[in-house]
C-alpha cells in the first residue's frame, strides 16, 4: 500500500510462488525481465499496483 500511495506502478521481487501469490504476486512472463545476477525465471514475480502495469515493462531491472 505504501508504495501505490508513492506512486509506484509494480513490485518485483524474487522468491516463491506458493507463499507470495497470497499477496497479489504472479511470475513474470518467461524473458520479459531480466533481474541482475543469476534468477532462477520461475522465481521471479510481479504484484501489479496499477493494473496492466506488466505488461509496460521489458529488459534488464537495474540496481539502485
Amino acid at each position: 500500500e505504501d508504495a501505490a500511495t508513492s506512486g509506484f506502478r509494480l513490485v518485483l521481487l524474487v522468491g516463491d510462488m506458493p507463499y507470495y501469490g497470497r499477496f497479489g504476486f504472479v511470475p513474470v512472463p518467461a524473458g520479459q525481465i531480466a533481474m541482475p545476477g543469476p534468477v532462477a525465471p520461475h522465481r521471479l514475480l510481479a504484484r501489479e499496483l496499477v493494473e496492466g502495469a506488466l505488461a509496460g515493462y521489458r529488459g534488464q531491472v537495474a540496481t539502485a
